[in-house]
């Protein structure tokens, strides 16, 4: 291709799958930049996309600083809102051994969500603020995004979300003390 071709993105963003698949993501990510490279500047859902995913293919490599650097841009470029928040979520991700960059990076995402956001997206980051604040020290703050994780995932019936979060409070349970924290482990594998 000579400038951007959707078609050639969409043949790239296959091989960078299948590389992947095939434990090459170092492979697959430069897959995916010139996937980007060759989608049409005013797709701007697939250039992020593509972004995205290079990025998570790079973590996957281990080449952290490029990973960040270029979720870092990703994230700086995205529209406000929840697409923005989505992309945060995944730099907090990357930076997780850094808490107080996390945090950071965490409350900028919490404000840029809204009830109109995806459920998901909502429910991931109250669980990854509630691991955060368990790590960081302040179980009660940790106790409140895992509550609200957990009634965000009940209200959607998310099986596997409900799941993910009881385990969530139990593990916080148990350092809190809290006799109930068996009882959730119980409910999260029934």
């Amino acid at each position: 291709a000579e400038g951007p071709d959707p078609e050639v993105a969409s043949a790239l963003d296959d091989a960078a799958e299948i590389a992947e698949s095939r434990g090459a993501p170092a492979v697959a990510a430069e897959l995916s930049e010139l996937a980007q490279r060759l989608t049409p500047i005013q797709d701007t859902d697939a250039v992020r996309a593509r972004a995205v995913a290079s990025s998570e293919r790079l973590f996957a490599a281990g080449d952290l600083d490029r990973a960040i650097a270029r979720m870092g841009d990703v994230a700086a470029d995205a529209p406000p809102g929840w697409k923005k928040a989505e992309v945060l979520l995944r730099l907090g991700r990357f930076q997780w051994n850094d808490i107080r960059s996390v945090r950071g990076i965490l409350d900028r995402a919490l404000r840029e969500v809204s009830d109109a956001s995806p459920p998901i997206l909502r429910i991931n980051l109250h669980r990854a603020m509630g691991w955060l604040e368990l790590v960081g020290g302040d179980l009660r703050l940790a106790s409140s995004q895992l509550d609200d994780a957990l009634a965000l995932a009940e209200a959607t019936g998310n099986r596997v979300e409900i799941a993910l979060n009881l385990v969530a409070k139990a593990y916080l349970g148990f350092f809190m003390g809290h006799p109930s924290a068996t009882t959730w482990i119980w409910r999260a594998v029934s």
